[in-house]
């Protein structure tokens, strides 16, 4: 049997697209699932109380993106000032423990005053679990918050 030129070079070039497109989709790494959150002020809110009170915490998730733990948060700053929100980005695996707790994992996010900023952080691959476990809790806390 005999295959047409057209159908021969739709064939070689089918097959050339799936051979791009399985490399790029195993890279892409695990299903991002979110898992909504809540996010609070630390027993040990050592900042401005004011500052607390007028910032306005919503949209908190953490999800996988490709092979780490992202965490997303929309912050909305009451204040006349600019502040800057000190975050423990705290987050537990399913069966994997807690993470993002470390001293190390602390994050400074600056809000303009009367500004909202939508703050996205890839935290890195949490040790000794495998890409794509499944969180089960997304509780980051606020240390404090700094006036400037």
């Amino acid at each position: 049997m005999r295959i047409s030129r057209p159908l021969r070079t739709a064939v070689i070039a089918g097959g050339l697209a799936a051979a791009i497109a399985l490399p790029t989709a195993l890279q892409a790494g695990p299903k991002a699932k979110p898992v909504p959150g809540t996010i609070k002020a630390s027993t040990l809110y050592a900042g401005d109380k004011e500052a607390l009170q007028l910032l306005k915490r919503r949209s908190v998730v953490c999800l996988w993106h490709k092979d780490q733990v992202q965490m997303r948060i929309t912050f909305v700053n009451g204040l006349d000032a600019h502040i800057t929100i000190h975050v423990q980005p705290n987050y537990r695996i399913k069966r994997g423990g807690l993470h993002g707790d470390g001293f190390g994992s602390l994050q400074d996010i600056g809000v303009d005053a009367r500004a909202k900023r939508r703050w996205t952080k890839d935290l890195g691959k949490p040790e000794g679990v495998k890409a794509g476990a499944p969180i089960s809790e997304c509780s980051p806390e606020i240390n404090s918050i700094e006036l400037g």
